[in-house]
Parts: C-alpha cells; sequence; structure tokens
C-alpha cells in the first residue's frame, strides 16, 4: 500500500512493482500474435512488451503510469498511463505497450539483432517517486534465417539393393541455428523430421533415417532428389537446399540355354 501521511519523510511513496512477462512477436504466425515468455527468441524486431501490476484501491489512487526500461538506460522510457491498464482479476491489471512506442526508447523504431533486456517501474507524478525496477525479461531477436547444407544420402549417393532393404540416413548441416533446432526432409513423395546438434558457434548437424517400408518403395535405376529445410528458435525458416540420389538397378541373372546335337 500506500501511506501519504509519513511525517518522517513526506515525499517518500512506496510504489507497487509491476514485472514484465510477454512479448508479443506479430510477424510470421499462422495464428496472429505469438507469445513470447522470459527468455525466448522471437523474429519480430518491432514487438510489444507486456506486463501486469498488483494495485489496490489506494495504490490505484497513486500511481500515474508504468514505464517501460531498455538495457540499462534511465534516461529514456516508454510510459503507459494508468487509464491504459485492462483489469485482468482482482486487483491485477495488465499493461502493453503500443506499436510506436519503441520510437522513445531506439533511433530506429525497433530492436536491434541480439539479445534485450527490458524493466518496468511505476510513476507517481506529484511526488516524482518511482518504484523499484521489476525483474530483467529477456528476449532475443533474431531475424536472420538460417541455411542448411544437405552432404549425403544413403553415403555414397547411391542407395544399393542392401540399403533399399535395411533403410538409410540423409545428413547434412546447418549454420546460423541452435541446438534443437526442426529438420524438415522432403523424400519420395514423404516428409520427415529431425533435429540440429552438435551446435558449436551457430554450426550444427543433423541426420534424417529413411526406414526401411518406405526406402524398399523406391524404385530402381531412378533418381531421386531430397530436399530439406530448417527453422530457428525465433521461426526464421531457411531456404530449401537439394541433393539427388541413384537408386541401385537391379541386374538379373541371365541364363543362356545350350542346345546339345546328339548325333554329334
Amino acid at each position: 500500500g500506500v501511506n501519504n501521511d509519513s511525517k518522517e519523510n513526506p515525499l517518500k511513496i512506496e510504489l507497487p512493482t509491476p514485472q514484465v512477462d510477454q512479448y508479443h512477436d506479430n510477424v510470421n504466425n499462422a495464428n496472429g500474435t505469438e507469445i513470447i515468455g522470459n527468455t525466448g527468441y522471437s523474429d519480430d524486431p518491432s514487438g510489444l512488451i507486456s506486463g501486469t501490476i498488483v494495485l489496490t484501491e489506494e495504490d490505484f489512487k497513486v500511481v500515474d503510469s508504468v514505464r517501460v526500461y531498455l538495457y540499462d538506460n534511465r534516461q529514456t522510457w516508454i510510459e503507459i498511463a494508468k487509464k491504459d491498464l485492462v483489469k485482468e482479476s482482482g486487483d491485477t491489471y495488465r499493461w502493453t505497450t503500443k506499436p510506436e512506442d519503441l520510437s522513445t526508447v531506439t533511433t530506429t523504431g525497433k530492436f536491434a539483432e541480439g539479445e534485450v533486456t527490458l524493466y518496468a517501474a511505476t510513476y507517481d507524478k506529484d511526488s516524482g517517486s518511482l518504484s523499484e525496477l521489476s525483474p530483467p525479461f529477456k528476449v532475443t531477436i533474431d531475424v536472420t534465417a538460417p541455411e542448411i547444407t544437405i552432404e549425403s544420402i544413403a553415403e555414397d549417393g547411391i542407395v544399393s539393393q542392401s540399403e533399399k532393404e535395411k533403410g538409410f540416413s540423409i545428413k547434412g548441416s546447418a549454420t546460423g541455428v541452435e541446438e534443437g533446432n526442426t529438420v524438415t526432409v522432403d523424400f519420395n513423395g514423404k516428409t520427415y523430421e529431425g533435429t540440429v546438434t552438435n551446435v558449436k558457434n551457430g554450426h550444427g548437424s543433423w541426420e534424417i533415417k529413411i526406414p526401411s517400408h518406405d526406402a524398399s518403395t523406391l524404385e530402381d535405376g531412378k533418381t531421386q532428389e531430397a530436399t530439406a529445410t530448417v527453422t530457428d528458435n525465433a521461426g526464421n525458416t531457411s531456404d530449401p537446399s537439394s541433393k539427388s540420389a541413384k537408386i541401385h538397378l537391379t541386374v538379373l541373372a541371365s541364363t543362356e540355354l545350350i542346345e546339345i546335337d546328339e548325333d554329334s
């Protein structure tokens, strides 16, 4: 609560501390807005920042706004007026920035790529009091698509009869990725999914196993193309990479009939 009658220091007002708990990503989402949590990834450099504040009836009379700070800069901020708070339940209210607000804390009106750290505080205009800062909220902005390469199909690019019977692997590498990113491979009319592993400095490897029951349907003597893409944590998808493999032609043994002239 707030004590406005403090005789010890009448200008000192303790204000409730807000929380930053969401980053609204509005880019490349089939269902509209994607809610990004703390330490998440986003491909939207112009997203909205949102959080909550618990205000008692007395607090609501005193608090004028919520301020959002970028990194350790306390000279500029985004200000959300009290009238723009939306009641969620009980004494809890939600605040959300507007699309044009980023221009007050950035020179371009959008975040640069990399990790962004955000803080929030409540403000009382009459006393000039500012609450304690919220715990940091971090989101990584990534608008650069990763890259993927298919390095081998069945090791040597030729699917042998044995590999048709037992199955084989399609292997490759990817850059600009994080551990566990999704790899999608289209091959022979089917789609397979795997993950990027062993990532170091944004470079990792992947392997898709083609099971025997799918490999056995490959047509002898034909050339079959595989196409792969990878999607990073922020939702950026690479351009496709393609590679072809030859399907081993089964050679049937032939027999030659020899006629024997019994009279010779």
